[in-house]
């Protein structure tokens, strides 16, 4: 009778324990499988969690190129698909900013979710031109990527060539810098 007193005890105290437990569900696409930030986040955010008996679990889902047959624009058109059927399936969206005014409409305004002290610790411009729609802050950045283009002064300088200023000046200067530098 002690033995079924106590297993009833253990089994709705990890009940009420479960019950407490909050998952959180976010989705997210990388190019590669092998190198991207979001499971080191995921994987940091599990981790203080549990140091702290949070009794929060972030959950991800990425897709990949190798485990699925999305790409960067099947994806996207997923998203707005989970977004318009079943928007309440994930609680964060890893997306590229490029899609905060089409998404925007569907997600919270986090200026009314979080304190005013960790909005400001971005930048406003990046803010309002890459994570708003229609006055609300819709994202905030994980990451900034940047594209450039490099330069090769030695080359340029051999050839006597300056950097190019446009497209066909690069296409141009690169043909002609490639056709010199073959080896034969």
């Amino acid at each position: 009778m002690i033995l079924n007193t106590i297993l009833l005890s253990l089994l709705l105290f990890s009940s009420i324990h479960i019950i407490n437990a909050v998952t959180i569900k976010a989705i997210a696409y990388t190019y590669t499988e092998e190198i991207h930030i979001y499971t080191p986040l995921v994987n940091k955010f599990n981790n203080f969690s549990n140091e702290n008996k949070l009794n929060i679990t972030l959950e991800l889902i990425v897709f990949t190129p190798m485990n699925s047959s999305a790409n960067v624009d099947d994806f996207e058109s997923a998203i707005e698909t989970i977004l318009n059927k079943n928007p309440d399936k994930y609680d964060i969206y890893f997306y590229d900013n490029i899609y905060s005014k089409k998404f925007g409409t569907y997600l919270i305004d986090l200026k009314e979710e979080l304190p005013e002290e960790h909005i400001n610790e971005y930048n406003p411009n990046f803010l309002s031109q890459a994570c708003s729609c229609n006055n609300k802050i819709v994202g905030l950045p994980v990451s900034l990527d940047y594209s450039v283009l490099y330069s090769n002064s030695k080359l340029l300088d051999k050839y006597n060539k300056t950097i190019p200023k446009t497209w066909d000046e690069l296409i141009t200067t690169s043909q002609y810098i490639t056709e010199n530098e073959k080896i034969t």
